[in-house]
């Protein structure tokens, strides 16, 4: 993790004992000198803890009025800004700013757009040129500046503004500091360097936001991060379907014991009415036993027998018609229980046919995503090899220039070395000629006064003379070697350090293309 020049690094999740609701006056930065840390606005409310937000951590949740600035002022000349956060639906207007009221710096969200980017008031990417309506789904952006001023910003691994030059630069970063210009929203972490981020680099800690609040599902359909966003996707799914099995399991088995108590209890309402009827029976036959008995032993109890037989009948019907009502009340409970068994059922299946709907409904939208991604993916690789072209033909174009350029210089540092030995060849010469014409001067005076004496000496005169004229020839040819060596190796030089300054431009034109390629192959 690329911890160098880290200057203000936030995290929801390392924020100690969070209790959920808990008000956060100070946001300590997590890196080993905490020099910097976010603090809230005098006059202003408290942002709230809020737990289990977010991949199970947790989030700070800010209102309108809720504002935090940087306790230090910082201001590079580069720097990278990543973070992760989310508007609540609520005011959508500016939300993660710069620290400073008087600098208009606003990063990511602007007046219910996202995507949006203005540093110091220089907009690279205004409303209606790239930029999305304003949700409640969740973000990552990474903001890098370069020593040359070029801004890029990557949103939901998605290029938005790619090495655009801009004069402004870093002022710190703020919540809600542009005054009735605010936004109910949450934070996760932010991340502040003081320099810009290598690709290398830029690409950890992309993987390192997107696997730590789970935000693979936000990305590209075509980065690999992506498939595993939907595998883990179809494992909560799974998960989600086992609870709801399970649930569903749960309910029938109560439902099971509900319709099981019934029929107990019908049951029970069946033998209590048998009894009933048993008992009912077992007195008519021993009042028909008493009658026949008081028949056969006294006629004259004839009458009040059959009396008591009649009675006896009407109590009999009475007691028929009785239990006949008691049954069909019980039938009716029966069928009022069953009616409404019956509905519960109708219920789920009415449950089961609306989370089918939502199911297709999901997968359609998944594909329409997956097809306005796809579309914008290829733009975005079109756009890239374009640009990888465009580098290519300007470095061959700066090249051909470069060794064009060495190629005249060379010819008129040969064209001057000529000259320069022409010329001194011509000056050599020229004191050849005076020093003969003194020598002979001299020579025809002393042949003239003393001919005849120092003929000798004039021979050894000439001789020396002649010795003299190659030593100073030579002298004369080393000199101009000399020369014509210096001004050859001046020349190597100067092609040579031409050279390798072009062969280093090419190194890193192609180092450039190549960690591009890395980058692209990473994101494909």
């Amino acid at each position: 993790f690329p911890v160098t020049n880290v200057k203000l690094w936030v995290d929801a999740a390392s924020i100690s004992n969070p209790i959920n609701g808990n008000q956060i006056n100070t946001w300590n930065s997590i890196t080993t000198d905490n020099a910097y840390f976010l603090q809230i606005v005098n006059g202003s409310k408290s942002p709230i803890l809020k737990t289990n937000v977010l991949n199970k951590l947790p989030v700070l949740e800010f209102s309108l009025s809720s504002k935090m600035q940087m306790n230090k002022t910082i201001t590079p000349t580069q720097f990278t800004l990543a973070f992760v956060s989310r508007q609540n639906g609520g005011n959508n207007a500016r939300f993660l700013t710069g620290s400073d009221t008087t600098t208009d710096t606003s990063y990511g969200y602007f007046n219910g757009t996202k995507q949006y980017l203005k540093i110091n008031g220089t907009i690279l990417v205004a409303p209606g040129s790239g930029s999305i309506i304003s949700d409640t789904n969740w973000d990552f952006y990474i903001i890098t500046q370069n020593y040359r001023g070029g801004v890029t910003m990557i949103r939901n691994g998605q290029t938005i503004v790619n090495n655009l030059e801009i004069t402004s630069g870093f002022n710190g970063i703020g919540i809600n500091m542009f005054g009735t210009e605010t936004s109910d929203g949450q934070v996760a972490e932010i991340i502040v360097w003081d320099r810009c981020l290598l690709n290398t680099e830029i690409s950890v800690i992309y993987k390192y936001l997107v696997k730590k609040w789970n935000l693979q599902l936000l990305l590209p359909t075509t980065d690999p991060l992506y498939a595993e966003g939907v595998t883990i996707k179809a494992e909560q799914d799974a998960i989600i379907a086992a609870y709801v099995a399970q649930e569903a399991k749960i309910k029938a088995e109560q439902d099971a014991a509900i319709v099981a108590a019934l029929q107990k209890r019908i049951q029970a309402a069946a033998d209590e009415q048998a009894a009933i009827d048993l008992v009912i029976i077992q007195k008519h036959q021993a009042a028909l036993a008493v009658a026949q008995e008081e028949l056969v032993n006294a006629a004259k109890r004839l009458a009040d027998a059959q009396l008591k037989s009649k009675i006896a009948s009407e109590e009999q019907a009475a007691s028929s018609a009785a239990i006949q009502a008691k049954q069909y009340a019980t039938i009716l409970a029966a069928q009022e229980q069953d009616a409404l068994l019956k509905a519960t059922l109708a219920n789920k299946e009415a449950n089961i046919a609306q989370i089918i709907a939502a199911s297709n409904a999901y997968a359609d939208q998944q594909k329409l995503i997956q097809q306005e991604n796809n579309i914008l993916w290829s733009s975005k690789l079109a756009n890239m090899e374009q640009t990888l072209v465009d580098k290519t033909n300007l470095f061959n174009t700066q090249l051909a220039t470069t060794i064009a350029e060495n190629n005249a210089k060379l010819n008129t540092a040969l064209s001057i070395a000529e000259t320069n030995y022409d010329n001194a060849l011509k000056e050599v010469k020229r004191l050849n000629n005076i020093y003969i014409d003194t020598i002979k001067s001299e020579n025809s005076q002393l042949i003239n006064s003393e001919l005849t004496t120092k003929e000798e000496q004039y021979q050894s005169m000439i001789a020396n003379i002649i010795k003299q004229k190659n030593t100073v020839q030579e002298m004369d040819a080393k000199l101009l070697a000399d020369s014509l060596k210096a001004a050859q190796e001046t020349l190597n030089q100067n092609v040579s350090q031409t050279n390798n300054l072009a062969i280093q431009r090419y190194n890193s034109l192609q180092e450039d293309s190549i960690m591009k390629q890395n980058t692209l192959s990473e994101q494909l």
